[in-house]
């Protein structure tokens, strides 16, 4: 993250209190918010249907009509909204027709997701340990 000092970090627990699960209608807002946080945090595999498909990180396959249940909308509407975040470069969607699964990608995942790479805590635990010395037991 460019700025780490420009984000609020929440966690995702948050996610299971009673005011985000109550049944209401999303605003676009919590919509995009439901889209950042399905979406992968790293690659993985998934079942979808009967086929193992490979899931990158910042990747959320996802139904359509599944999506608009969820947040009380209209599957035209969160067709719209979906192009809405297109034409502002803020996702990509693909629909492969070996799942028929719709494929929304973050664009600059990184930005909404922070990540420490495995160097940089590697780099910090080595600094700790010349610092505060390795106890031997």
């Amino acid at each position: 993250m460019s700025d780490i000092k420009n984000y609020i970090p929440i966690s995702r627990k948050i996610f299971e209190h009673p005011f985000w699960v109550e049944d209401r209608k999303y605003s676009r807002f919590e919509a995009w918010i439901d889209i950042l946080r399905n979406a992968r945090f790293e690659d993985t595999r998934q079942l979808v249907g009967n086929r193992l498909i490979e899931v990158k990180r910042g990747q959320y396959p996802i139904s359509l009509r599944f999506l608009a249940s969820r947040w009380g909308w209209s599957t035209k509407k969160v067709n719209s909204f979906l192009d809405c975040l297109i034409l502002d470069k803020m996702i990509k969607k693909e629909t492969p027709k070996e799942t028929g699964q719709t494929v929304i990608t973050i664009c600059n995942c990184d930005v909404y997701n922070f990540i420490k790479h495995k160097e940089e805590t590697e780099k910090k635990q080595e600094g700790n340990t010349k610092e505060t010395g390795r106890k031997r037991i």
